[in-house]
Protein backbone atom coordinates (compact mmCIF):
# COMPACT_ATOMS: atom_id res chain seq x y z
CA UNK A 1 0.00 0.00 0.00
CA UNK A 2 1.26 3.18 -0.63
CA UNK A 3 0.81 6.43 1.32
CA UNK A 4 1.09 9.78 -1.29
CA UNK A 5 0.65 12.38 1.63
CA UNK A 6 -0.72 15.37 0.44
CA UNK A 7 -0.59 18.58 2.52
CA UNK A 8 -2.84 19.32 5.71
CA UNK A 9 -4.61 22.06 7.26
CA UNK A 10 -7.46 22.31 9.64
CA UNK A 11 -9.63 21.65 7.04
CA UNK A 12 -8.19 18.23 5.24
CA UNK A 13 -7.48 16.73 8.48
CA UNK A 14 -9.83 14.44 8.76
CA UNK A 15 -9.71 13.39 5.58
CA UNK A 16 -6.03 13.09 6.01
CA UNK A 17 -7.10 10.38 8.70
CA UNK A 18 -9.37 8.28 6.63
CA UNK A 19 -6.11 7.65 4.59
CA UNK A 20 -4.59 5.85 7.62
CA UNK A 21 -6.63 3.30 7.15
CA UNK A 22 -4.11 0.21 6.10
CA UNK A 23 -4.87 -3.18 6.38
CA UNK A 24 -1.71 -4.04 3.70
CA UNK A 25 1.75 -5.78 5.54
CA UNK A 26 4.10 -3.55 3.46
CA UNK A 27 3.26 0.44 3.47
CA UNK A 28 5.24 2.68 1.79
CA UNK A 29 5.08 6.47 3.07
CA UNK A 30 5.34 8.45 -0.41
CA UNK A 31 6.57 12.36 0.07
CA UNK A 32 7.14 12.86 -3.54
CA UNK A 33 4.74 15.82 -3.02
CA UNK A 34 6.72 17.86 -0.77
CA UNK A 35 3.63 18.28 1.59
CA UNK A 36 2.73 20.89 4.00
CA UNK A 37 1.68 19.14 7.27
CA UNK A 38 0.63 21.20 10.24
CA UNK A 39 1.90 19.84 13.49
CA UNK A 40 -1.09 17.67 14.58
CA UNK A 41 -0.92 15.97 11.34
CA UNK A 42 2.74 15.33 11.72
CA UNK A 43 2.17 13.77 15.62
CA UNK A 44 -0.71 11.79 13.71
CA UNK A 45 1.19 10.55 11.37
CA UNK A 46 4.32 9.59 13.89
CA UNK A 47 1.93 7.89 16.12
CA UNK A 48 0.89 5.92 13.16
CA UNK A 49 3.56 4.66 11.66
CA UNK A 50 4.45 3.38 15.40
CA UNK A 51 1.26 1.49 16.08
CA UNK A 52 2.26 -0.10 12.22
CA UNK A 53 5.45 -1.08 13.07
CA UNK A 54 4.09 -1.96 16.55
CA UNK A 55 2.36 -4.63 14.22
CA UNK A 56 4.92 -5.65 12.94
CA UNK A 57 4.06 -4.30 9.64
CA UNK A 58 7.23 -2.92 7.44
CA UNK A 59 7.38 0.69 6.49
CA UNK A 60 9.64 2.01 3.57
CA UNK A 61 9.66 6.29 3.18
CA UNK A 62 10.07 7.08 -0.55
CA UNK A 63 11.32 10.55 -1.73
CA UNK A 64 12.11 11.83 2.07
CA UNK A 65 14.52 13.86 0.96
CA UNK A 66 12.00 16.18 -0.59
CA UNK A 67 10.78 16.97 3.53
CA UNK A 68 13.84 18.28 5.05
CA UNK A 69 11.53 19.77 7.24
CA UNK A 70 10.20 16.75 9.05
CA UNK A 71 13.67 15.67 8.79
CA UNK A 72 14.57 19.18 11.15
CA UNK A 73 11.53 18.07 13.75
CA UNK A 74 13.13 15.05 14.61
CA UNK A 75 10.31 13.43 12.63
CA UNK A 76 11.53 10.26 11.17
CA UNK A 77 13.84 9.80 14.35
CA UNK A 78 10.67 9.83 17.08
CA UNK A 79 9.01 7.70 14.42
CA UNK A 80 11.70 4.43 14.59
CA UNK A 81 12.51 4.96 11.18
CA UNK A 82 15.97 4.79 10.09
CA UNK A 83 16.37 7.75 7.34
CA UNK A 84 19.72 9.42 6.52
CA UNK A 85 19.90 12.89 7.25
CA UNK A 86 22.55 14.55 4.26
CA UNK A 87 21.53 18.33 5.46
CA UNK A 88 22.81 21.27 7.76
CA UNK A 89 20.19 21.81 10.74
CA UNK A 90 19.70 25.42 11.39
CA UNK A 91 18.67 27.51 14.78
CA UNK A 92 14.58 27.22 15.34
CA UNK A 93 15.63 31.21 15.96
CA UNK A 94 11.86 31.49 17.90
CA UNK A 95 10.11 29.70 15.12
CA UNK A 96 8.75 26.07 16.22
CA UNK A 97 10.39 23.46 18.98
CA UNK A 98 10.77 20.20 17.38
CA UNK A 99 9.15 16.89 18.01
CA UNK A 100 10.11 16.20 21.67
CA UNK A 101 9.20 13.42 24.29
CA UNK A 102 7.41 14.02 27.25
CA UNK A 103 9.00 13.94 30.53
CA UNK A 104 7.89 14.33 34.42
CA UNK A 105 9.22 17.29 34.51
CA UNK A 106 6.36 19.72 32.27
CA UNK A 107 6.72 22.77 33.80
CA UNK A 108 10.05 22.69 32.47
CA UNK A 109 8.77 21.45 29.07
CA UNK A 110 6.65 24.40 28.79
CA UNK A 111 8.73 27.00 30.33
CA UNK A 112 11.39 26.12 27.51
CA UNK A 113 8.85 25.97 24.43
CA UNK A 114 7.79 29.19 25.67
CA UNK A 115 11.02 30.62 25.87
CA UNK A 116 12.00 29.73 22.98
CA UNK A 117 8.66 30.38 21.26
CA UNK A 118 7.89 33.94 22.47
CA UNK A 119 11.19 35.66 23.01
CA UNK A 120 10.07 39.01 22.83
CA UNK A 121 7.78 38.41 25.55
CA UNK A 122 7.91 37.39 29.92
CA UNK A 123 5.99 35.44 31.24
CA UNK A 124 3.94 36.83 33.64
CA UNK A 125 0.77 35.22 36.37
CA UNK A 126 0.01 39.11 36.76
CA UNK A 127 -3.69 39.14 35.32
CA UNK A 128 -3.42 42.18 33.38
CA UNK A 129 -0.29 40.90 31.79
CA UNK A 130 -1.52 37.30 30.58
CA UNK A 131 -0.84 36.61 26.98
CA UNK A 132 0.72 34.25 24.58
CA UNK A 133 3.38 33.21 27.08
CA UNK A 134 1.28 31.99 29.77
CA UNK A 135 -1.75 29.96 27.07
CA UNK A 136 1.27 28.40 25.80
CA UNK A 137 3.33 27.60 29.11
CA UNK A 138 -0.77 26.69 30.65
CA UNK A 139 -1.36 24.60 27.36
CA UNK A 140 1.57 22.29 27.32
CA UNK A 141 1.27 21.58 30.99
CA UNK A 142 -2.05 21.00 30.88
CA UNK A 143 -1.80 18.40 27.94
CA UNK A 144 1.32 17.05 28.88
CA UNK A 145 -0.07 16.26 32.36
CA UNK A 146 -2.90 14.23 30.64
CA UNK A 147 -0.57 12.34 29.15
CA UNK A 148 1.44 11.28 31.71
CA UNK A 149 -1.64 10.44 33.91
CA UNK A 150 -3.70 8.89 32.12
CA UNK A 151 -1.90 7.37 28.47
CA UNK A 152 -0.24 5.26 30.08
CA UNK A 153 1.75 5.45 27.38
CA UNK A 154 4.58 7.54 25.54
CA UNK A 155 3.81 11.50 24.58
CA UNK A 156 5.19 13.59 21.98
CA UNK A 157 5.08 17.49 21.81
CA UNK A 158 5.56 19.53 18.97
CA UNK A 159 5.01 23.34 18.42
CA UNK A 160 5.33 25.97 15.55
CA UNK A 161 4.67 29.39 15.13
CA UNK A 162 3.79 31.06 11.85
CA UNK A 163 4.01 34.75 11.92
CA UNK A 164 3.12 35.68 8.29
CA UNK A 165 0.20 33.22 8.69
CA UNK A 166 -0.42 34.67 11.90
CA UNK A 167 -1.19 31.46 13.86
CA UNK A 168 0.60 28.94 16.67
CA UNK A 169 -0.12 25.75 16.41
CA UNK A 170 0.30 23.10 19.39
CA UNK A 171 -0.23 19.41 19.26
CA UNK A 172 0.05 16.91 21.63
CA UNK A 173 0.24 12.79 21.07
CA UNK A 174 0.78 9.54 22.90
CA UNK A 175 0.60 5.90 21.83
CA UNK A 176 -1.46 4.80 24.99
CA UNK A 177 -5.17 3.67 25.87
CA UNK A 178 -6.81 6.64 24.29
CA UNK A 179 -9.53 8.90 25.96
CA UNK A 180 -12.21 6.05 25.87
CA UNK A 181 -10.36 3.66 28.15
CA UNK A 182 -8.70 6.35 30.44
CA UNK A 183 -12.42 6.68 31.60
CA UNK A 184 -13.53 3.48 31.44
CA UNK A 185 -13.36 3.29 35.79
CA UNK A 186 -15.25 6.89 35.56
CA UNK A 187 -18.86 7.48 35.43
CA UNK A 188 -18.16 9.46 32.48
CA UNK A 189 -17.13 6.24 30.57
CA UNK A 190 -18.96 6.22 26.72
CA UNK A 191 -19.02 2.76 24.12
CA UNK A 192 -17.98 5.26 21.20
CA UNK A 193 -14.79 7.06 21.21
CA UNK A 194 -16.63 10.27 20.31
CA UNK A 195 -18.83 10.43 22.94
CA UNK A 196 -16.04 10.03 25.24
CA UNK A 197 -14.37 12.66 23.60
CA UNK A 198 -17.31 14.65 24.12
CA UNK A 199 -17.11 13.79 27.82
CA UNK A 200 -13.01 14.56 28.62
CA UNK A 201 -13.81 18.13 27.05
CA UNK A 202 -16.36 19.14 29.66
CA UNK A 203 -14.89 20.70 32.87
CA UNK A 204 -13.24 18.16 35.95
CA UNK A 205 -13.83 15.47 33.65
CA UNK A 206 -10.62 14.58 32.02
CA UNK A 207 -8.60 14.94 35.48
CA UNK A 208 -11.07 13.02 37.89
CA UNK A 209 -7.88 10.70 39.09
CA UNK A 210 -6.35 14.03 39.95
CA UNK A 211 -2.94 12.05 40.19
CA UNK A 212 -0.09 14.04 41.03
CA UNK A 213 2.91 14.36 38.48
CA UNK A 214 5.83 15.74 40.69
CA UNK A 215 4.35 19.42 42.07
CA UNK A 216 1.59 19.85 39.43
CA UNK A 217 -2.10 18.40 39.58
CA UNK A 218 -4.37 18.29 36.90
CA UNK A 219 -7.69 19.39 37.85
CA UNK A 220 -9.25 18.65 34.73
CA UNK A 221 -10.54 21.88 32.66
CA UNK A 222 -7.71 22.54 30.79
CA UNK A 223 -9.14 20.38 27.60
CA UNK A 224 -12.25 22.23 28.30
CA UNK A 225 -10.49 25.98 28.47
CA UNK A 226 -8.45 25.01 25.52
CA UNK A 227 -11.05 23.98 23.31
CA UNK A 228 -13.01 27.06 24.40
CA UNK A 229 -10.28 29.44 23.97
CA UNK A 230 -9.43 28.39 20.66
CA UNK A 231 -13.97 28.82 19.45
CA UNK A 232 -14.03 32.33 21.01
CA UNK A 233 -10.19 33.38 19.38
CA UNK A 234 -11.13 32.53 15.98
CA UNK A 235 -8.58 29.76 16.01
CA UNK A 236 -9.15 25.73 15.85
CA UNK A 237 -8.94 22.29 17.48
CA UNK A 238 -9.21 18.56 17.14
CA UNK A 239 -8.71 15.73 19.20
CA UNK A 240 -8.60 12.28 17.72
CA UNK A 241 -8.66 9.17 19.79
CA UNK A 242 -9.27 5.39 19.18
CA UNK A 243 -12.22 6.25 16.11
CA UNK A 244 -13.23 9.38 17.63
CA UNK A 245 -12.40 12.73 15.67
CA UNK A 246 -14.01 15.93 17.45
CA UNK A 247 -12.64 18.77 16.18
CA UNK A 248 -14.04 22.34 15.92
CA UNK A 249 -15.44 21.44 12.51
CA UNK A 250 -18.08 19.06 14.30
CA UNK A 251 -17.78 14.76 15.64
CA UNK A 252 -17.48 12.51 13.63
CA UNK A 253 -16.35 8.66 13.52
CA UNK A 254 -13.28 8.17 11.56
CA UNK A 255 -11.98 4.57 9.27
CA UNK A 256 -8.80 4.44 10.86
CA UNK A 257 -8.84 4.21 14.71
CA UNK A 258 -5.40 5.22 15.99
CA UNK A 259 -3.75 4.07 18.83
CA UNK A 260 -3.85 6.40 22.01
CA UNK A 261 -4.81 10.34 21.44
CA UNK A 262 -3.43 13.07 19.62
CA UNK A 263 -5.11 16.78 20.39
CA UNK A 264 -3.95 19.94 17.71
CA UNK A 265 -4.71 23.60 18.64
CA UNK A 266 -4.75 26.72 16.58
CA UNK A 267 -4.57 30.24 17.79
CA UNK A 268 -4.23 33.67 16.03
CA UNK A 269 -1.61 35.52 17.39
CA UNK A 270 -2.41 38.77 17.19
CA UNK A 271 -5.82 37.48 19.69
CA UNK A 272 -3.03 36.76 22.26
CA UNK A 273 -1.50 40.10 23.08
CA UNK A 274 -2.37 42.74 25.32
CA UNK A 275 -4.89 42.88 28.18
CA UNK A 276 -8.03 42.51 26.45
CA UNK A 277 -7.10 38.69 26.53
CA UNK A 278 -7.22 38.03 30.24
CA UNK A 279 -10.32 40.64 30.94
CA UNK A 280 -12.56 39.43 28.05
CA UNK A 281 -11.90 35.91 26.76
CA UNK A 282 -10.28 33.97 29.01
CA UNK A 283 -12.89 35.67 32.06
CA UNK A 284 -16.05 34.78 28.98
CA UNK A 285 -14.36 30.86 28.75
CA UNK A 286 -14.23 29.93 31.86
CA UNK A 287 -17.70 32.20 32.75
CA UNK A 288 -19.69 30.06 29.74
CA UNK A 289 -18.04 26.68 31.37
CA UNK A 290 -19.46 27.19 34.51
CA UNK A 291 -15.98 27.39 35.96
CA UNK A 292 -16.73 30.82 37.76
CA UNK A 293 -19.09 33.74 38.57
CA UNK A 294 -18.98 37.41 38.12
CA UNK A 295 -18.06 37.32 41.57
CA UNK A 296 -14.82 35.08 41.36
CA UNK A 297 -13.15 35.93 38.68
CA UNK A 298 -9.58 35.78 39.58
CA UNK A 299 -7.64 36.70 35.77
CA UNK A 300 -5.51 33.66 35.80
CA UNK A 301 -5.73 30.12 34.39
CA UNK A 302 -6.40 27.58 36.85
Amino acid sequence: MVLSLKSVSEFSYASFVNTLSIDDETVYVDFTADPFLIPVAVLTLLIKIKEWLQQKKTVYVRNHKRCRYLHRMNFFKMAGLKVDEDFTRHSADGRFVEITEIGVDTDLLASNIADCLLQEQSGSWNPEETGAYDLLFYSITELANNVLQHSRGKGYCFVQKYPKKNYLRIAIADDGIGIKNSLIDTPYFKEKAVEAIAEAIKPRVSGSTHKTIGESVNFGVGLAILTKLSSLLGGYFSIYSDDGLYSSHGATTVRSPIQGTICGFCFPLDALDGKSFNTTVLQRSKKELGLLTDNNFSGVFI
